[in-house]
């Protein structure tokens, strides 16, 4: 007789979900000058319609509000960057993953006409 029994899926984005505290850095050059800053701001990373898919805030006000899917792996990296952006956008560098369940840390680096982006973000969940 052979049994075989289905292995349950486990969805790894659940213990990412809830309350978090960004710290954003960031440097822009282009035909407008160059731009760089640092600011702090609050967010709450949210389950995306796909598995293992999260919802992750890059900035908020009083800049754009803007977010980012990407999708969770049972080691914390993060991927599928890339669909976030534009045939218009070269991505020429990306860092993205989780450091335990508390912290994540993004860096990219893109170039769209005329202009280059540099952004490093890094979170502690609160709750």
């Amino acid at each position: 007789m052979f049994f075989c029994c289905e292995t349950e899926k486990v969805n790894v984005r659940d213990q990412y979900l809830g309350l978090w505290s960004f710290q954003k850095s960031y440097y822009e050059s282009g035909m407008n000058g160059i731009y760089s800053g640092n600011y702090n701001f609050p967010g709450a990373i949210l389950a995306g319609e796909l598995e293992n898919e999260l919802i992750i805030p890059i900035s908020a006000a009083p800049y754009p509000i803007s977010i980012i899917k990407l999708t969770v792996d049972n080691d914390g990296m993060l991927s599928n960057f890339e669909q976030n952006f534009s045939e218009d956008y070269t991505i020429d560098s990306v860092v993205t993953n989780f450091i335990g369940v508390d912290s994540i840390y993004l860096y990219y680096k893109f170039y769209v006409p005329n202009a280059m982006f540099i952004e490093e973000i890094s979170g502690k969940k609160i709750q």
